[in-house]
């Protein structure tokens, strides 16, 4: 991986990381999705809360409630 690469996955994370500990939890991604202007134009909410809630699933391959830089590199 490049460094270019791992720095683009740290500001993904940073960008969903609300309380700064490095980790993403489920409700700091359904806040980040249900909070994006752009998103809301094109979806509802309850829309935005599961597209959320099955990101999260997908990206927590370790099932241990936190989405890390680690399973999104």
């Amino acid at each position: 991986m490049s460094d270019r690469q791992l720095e683009l996955a740290n500001e993904r994370l940073a960008a969903r990381d609300q309380n700064g500990d490095g980790k993403v939890s489920l409700e700091e991604l359904i806040d980040f999705y249900v909070n994006d202007e752009q998103l809301q134009s094109y979806f509802s909410k309850s829309d935005l809360e599961e597209m959320a809630k099955e990101t999260f699933q997908k990206l927590d391959t370790d099932k241990n409630g936190f989405i890390t830089l680690s399973e999104l590199i």
